[in-house]
């Protein structure tokens, strides 16, 4: 079980010994959300579920299908670990290593990164409430290892910062290696409307990317309908980019 001792690194330990069991207890539940989803007519569509591991820590699973047509594939589904403590909830989301030679990561995501969302995203929600509201629009993050936005004072406690992009914006945070993990400490969140010209230029470039290969993963190469859909919707990002960039002089 997590406890408010425990370092970074028996932190990720527990997580990741965690997750194997508690991913068992997410493929149980697939049919019943495939079930779900193919009831539905409007997407993306996300679905919900808390369960307590046998380690005692709790967990929510998150399914979500993004279109009909991915959905003839497989649903999407990810989970993150929430710890309670009298100043509010901590999330750690463990991934699997994303290609051959890369290796597990988990993320931590301490109670005020979610205030500070809510309060630039201008969110009235709090508790799991805002926790899922920002995984059901950020459920995949591109980090990068650069320094460049940081102040001083964000520096200060950050052996080696990096910052994420996902469709809300830039999450702000540091990296660093524990017992063959990659672990990811968000500190800040900066929506697009708030950031700066040159991390508009930097990071609107990486999200992009991001989204491009985000959505190829639904598209058949030879689906042309499909294709063009995904194409508007990439066109659509990097014009609200480039109105931002115009209006920060």
């Amino acid at each position: 079980m997590i406890t408010s001792q425990m370092s970074y690194e028996e932190l990720a330990n527990e997580v990741a010994k965690d997750y194997m069991d508690v991913s068992i207890i997410m493929r149980k539940k697939m049919p019943d959300a495939l079930k779900y989803f193919r009831r539905q007519s409007k997407f993306p569509m996300f679905l919900f579920s808390t369960v307590t591991s046998p380690r005692k820590n709790k967990w929510i699973l998150i399914f979500f299908a993004k279109s009909k047509r991915r959905l003839k594939q497989y649903v999407d589904s990810f989970l993150v670990c929430v710890r309670e403590t009298d100043h509010g909830k901590y999330v750690y989301r463990y991934d699997l290593p994303a290609k051959e030679g890369s290796l597990p990561g988990v993320t931590f995501y301490p109670p005020h990164f979610f205030s500070r969302y809510a309060l630039r995203m201008g969110l009235e929600l709090t508790g799991e409430d805002l926790i899922k509201r920002y995984f059901k629009t950020n459920t995949a993050m591109h980090y990068n290892a650069d320094h460049l936005f940081l102040s001083e004072e964000e520096m200060k406690d950050l052996l080696n910062p990096v910052w994420y992009t996902s469709p809300d914006g830039i999450s702000l945070g540091s990296a660093t290696m524990v017992s063959g993990m990659e672990l990811f400490i968000c500190k800040t969140f900066v929506p697009w409307n708030m950031c700066k010209r040159d991390q508009l230029i930097t990071c609107g470039k990486e999200e992009m990317f991001r989204l491009q290969e985000d959505l190829a993963l639904d598209t058949h190469e030879e689906d042309v309908v499909s294709q063009s859909e995904n194409h508007k919707i990439v066109e659509e990002f990097a014009r609200m980019i480039m109105e931002l960039i115009e209006k920060a002089g």
